[in-house]
């Protein structure tokens, strides 16, 4: 107890606990299981692949019968095309196995024995030489991973080794595969131990280690195989159970700076980085966005000077905001690094597709993002950015090694520094015991930091509503959120909007779709997410508008699907800009039950019901919210669509700067038709199904527009415009040719042709192109899809090879080609199908019997 001013104040010795994570090996609950761990041992699990011919011919199923017939139960299923690295996982090297399933699409299936006994047996007693079955719970464990792969999550696990070519296999497994070992111990191991670990017990001295990395209990368990001088933990739990029965107290933490350097922070993926880095088990104690001056640079690159990269490297790191964080975690230092993967972005993309510099880097230089490479420099590097925060480490630093450097505040002296605090004022009964709870809050000298420049100082980078500002005419920028029931005709509205008043439309619902479509690194994290049924996280939603705002170049924008709740409304005016006035389509239930469509799965009443509720629980009092504030413009919604669009017109046009009215694509195509009908067609197909031939036909006999984008490209090419030169740099680089300027061409193509039937081939190849074309140009209105068996496709591009004489008609290009179309293109032709757009068409049989369909099916089009 203490006396003050004549009062007994009672001082609770509040433990200041590191907000690091030291002990979980799963670190917390930000980690989920892959669901690859291994089966337990009591149900051993087999893959089962069924051949291609099998698939193609519509028998999978009589398979899969006889499987169920012979007492195995199928936990997992997917029917597809394997890629060349899944062939590989299958055939382990065996050339016949690799031509017989990668020939085109397989069913693979997760199969395990009724009786909970042994399926490897059993599955080789059934001969069915159309079946690929594992053999052994390693190559179970091998072919799973690669064909049925989890989301990939950071994991602790623990592994024994015996003697020292149990060691030296290890080390050398870490280097090859990038684990970081946190920590290792020796120990003689009793009866007991030997249980639990699954280790022979012997008199000879274990050596325990713990390791890390992503998706760490699988791989490990791959790497090492059946050796028998090192054993594994095949699952989390199991090795959670090890890790603190071994290391009660946990690991001792070390701390690091990592950089995110100028070319990730102004493609807006600073939130998908740390989103990383907090899987991986890092605590980010303290964050700083700045841009760094070229003398501050080259200040903190001293060390290089002189070297070939160094003006280079000073020059890129000035040249726009940066993100500082420093992050702690058990070897910190390590552990960043081997996240980052190797220095060289394209390197990175070939030895660790994972790490951030290849989602994230372009090349040695932008390569997202730097780490210390020892802990001397993290503590030197971390006083660099953070002079007012305590450098820590797992061991001493001398004062030799950082000079002046500051040690780790221990609780007693952060309690005298608060006492004596508290005795400068004098507080008063509780009033004291408050004061000094609210001064160990705020002086916790390892609580989260977030360092902002000084009042009065020039701000070091610009918020989005500056930069929007800055480009927008006389810096006036338009916000307007458009809310309603689901069926209350938002989407039509919108697209009218955007069409006639210039509004830009943002659909948070599209830009999700089109992100998993792209299959970006933070596409993956929200497919994921889905599939396990979890909302997207808000920040993420934030971050895609946000970007997409940036990259519009508008200035009126009308954002739909979000937000939707109140939280979100706030989150967006915080990180974004308030809006200026909320559209509110407003339908009664009975209205929006009466448009059921019954040709659409999620339109049943039930369903619609359901959504409705939603509606009202969660969009209704975010309307309630902005209504306080006089921001709530209500439009009737239950009239025809230009009755309703009259009054949007009348609602929002003021807020429009300049009234402006803009003519879209279509609207242009439009007066230029005789009959003011637009068709467009997209063509799909593999290659070798002949669209180039039938694109031909149907220009030719069909009168139909035909674009191709490959053409236009080479065009432009050929004309050695600034635009063809551009385009051409890029494919000497290797890169992809940007979508907005594919769709630049195409829309200039159509505009110029004065025809109003659109044949478009080439182009979209991937779900988001089609997205895109469709938000910038026009909805499709059908897809030919000329199908064809992979067999029949690689025959023909062979025969074509014989007397054409072109390099990429081989069997191994061939195949990579196949692949392709069927992960990137089949799913665009799912999408369509879902609205009863696409023709399929039969392309085995002769060009003229082809025709005959095409010609019936563009005929019912008109």
């Amino acid at each position: 107890m203490l006396l003050l001013g004549g009062a007994i104040v009672v001082v609770l010795l509040l433990k200041i606990a590191p907000i690091d994570a030291r002990r979980s090996p799963r670190y917390g609950q930000s980690i989920v299981g892959t669901g690859m761990e291994g089966a337990a041992p009591d149900r051993l699990e087999a893959v089962v692949v069924i051949a291609p011919h099998v698939v193609i011919r519509g028998n999978a199923q009589k398979e899969i019968s006889i499987l169920a017939e012979q007492g195995f139960l199928i936990t997992r299923r997917k029917t597809f095309a394997m890629s060349p690295s899944q062939t590989r996982a299958i055939a382990a090297g065996n050339d016949a196995v690799a031509t017989k399933f990668g020939s085109g699409p397989v069913c693979a299936l997760v199969v395990v024995r009724n009786d909970a006994t042994s399926p490897y047996s059993a599955l080789a007693e059934l001969g069915l030489d159309t079946l690929y079955c594992t053999d052994s719970s390693l190559s179970t464990l091998r072919v799973k991973a690669a064909l049925f792969p989890g989301r990939r999550q950071f994991e602790r696990t623990l592994a024994v080794t015996s003697g020292a070519a149990g060691q030296q296999l290890l080390e050398s497994v870490c280097r090859q595969h990038g684990f970081i070992v946190v920590a290792r111990q020796e120990r003689g191991l009793t009866a007991k131990d030997a249980e639990r670990l699954r280790v022979h017990l012997s008199l000879e001295q274990k050596t325990l280690w713990v390791l890390e990395k992503d998706n760490a209990i699988v791989d490990l368990q791959l790497a090492v195989g059946d050796a028998t001088v090192v054993s594994v933990s095949r699952t989390l739990a199991e090795a959670d159970n090890a890790i603190q029965t071994y290391w009660p107290e946990g690991f001792p933490l070390q701390r690091t700076l990592a950089l995110l350097k100028p070319d990730v922070t102004a493609a807006g993926h600073r939130a998908a980085i740390l989103q990383a880095i907090v899987d991986a088990g890092f605590t980010v104690i303290a964050e700083r966005c700045l841009q760094m001056t070229l003398e501050k640079t080259k200040a903190f690159y001293a060390e290089h000077a002189g070297k070939p990269f160094y003006d280079g490297l000073v020059e890129f790191m000035s040249s726009g905001p940066i993100v500082a964080l420093a992050l702690s975690k058990p070897n910190a230092v390590s552990a960043w690094r081997t996240l980052l993967g190797p220095t060289n972005s394209d390197t990175a993309r070939q030895t660790a597709p994972n790490s951030i510099r290849a989602q994230f880097g372009t090349d040695g230089r932008r390569n997202a993002a730097h780490g210390s490479d020892s802990e001397l420099s993290a503590a030197r590097e971390l006083r660099f950015f953070f002079a007012d925060l305590p450098a820590a480490s797992h061991r001493p630093v001398s004062a030799q090694e950082i000079e002046g450097k500051q040690q780790e505040a221990s609780l007693n002296q952060v309690l005298i520094k608060g006492l004596t605090a508290l005795c400068r004022t004098k507080p008063v009964g509780l009033a004291a015991v408050k004061q000094l709870g609210e001064w160990l809050r705020d002086n916790n000298p390892l609580r989260p930091v977030i360092i902002e420049p000084a009042a009065g100082a020039q701000k070091e980078y610009a918020s989005t509503l500056e930069k929007l500002q800055e480009r927008a005419p006389g810096g006036q920028i338009r916000i307007v959120f458009i809310v309603g029931p689901p069926g209350s005709g938002k989407g039509t509205q919108c697209e009218m909007m955007r069409s006639q008043l210039g509004y830009y439309h943002i659909s948070s619902g599209d830009l999700l779709r089109a992100e998993v479509a792209k299959k970006t690194a933070l596409g993956a994290s929200i497919q994921a997410r889905i599939i396990e049924g979890k909302l997207v996280d808000d920040d993420v939603i934030l971050t895609l508008i946000e970007n997409t705002m940036l990259k519009s170049g508008a200035s009126t924008f009308i954002i739909d699907g979000f937000p939707s709740r109140i939280d979100q409304a706030i989150k967006f005016e915080e990180r974004i800009a308030k809006c200026d006035f909320v559209l509110y389509l407003q339908a009664s239930d009975e209205v929006i039950l009466s448009r059921r469509r019954d040709d659409r799965v999620d339109d049943t009443a039930e369903t619609l019901r359901k959504r409705l509720t939603t509606f009202h629980q969660e969009v209704l009092p975010t309307i309630q919210h902005y209504e306080r504030f006089g921001k709530v413009k209500t439009v009737d919604a239950s009239r025809p669509t230009d009755a309703v669009f009259a009054d949007v017109r009348r609602a929002v046009a003021p807020n429009v700067p300049g009234s402006i009215e803009k003519r879209s694509t279509l609207d242009r195509l439009r007066q230029k038709s005789p009959t003011g009908t637009v068709y467009v067609v997209f063509v799909l197909g593999g290659p070798g199904s002949g669209k180039g031939t039938q694109c031909d036909m149907i220009k030719a006999q069909l009168g139909y527009f035909h674009i191709s984008s490959g053409d236009l490209l080479r065009a432009e090419i050929a004309a050695k415009t600034p635009l063809g030169l551009s385009i051409q740099s890029l494919i000497v680089e290797g890169k992809l040719v940007d979508d907005d300027l594919i769709l630049t061409l195409i829309e200039t193509a159509m505009l110029k042709s004065g025809a109003c039937n659109f044949l478009i081939d080439g182009f979209p190849r991937r779900l988001d192109q089609a997205f895109l074309f469709e938000k910038r140009i026009a909805k499709c209105d059908l897809v030919l899809y000329f199908d064809a068996p992979d067999e029949v496709l690689v025959q023909r591009l062979l025969d074509r090879g014989k007397s054409s004489g072109r390099s990429d008609d081989n069997t191994s290009t061939i195949q990579k080609r196949l692949a392709t179309f069927h992960q990137e293109s089949v799913p665009a032709v799912q999408h369509y199908q879902q609205f009863g757009k696409v023709a399929k068409i039969d392309a085995v049989r002769s060009k003229d019997a082809v025709f005959t369909d095409v010609k019936r099916v563009l005929g019912n089009l008109r």
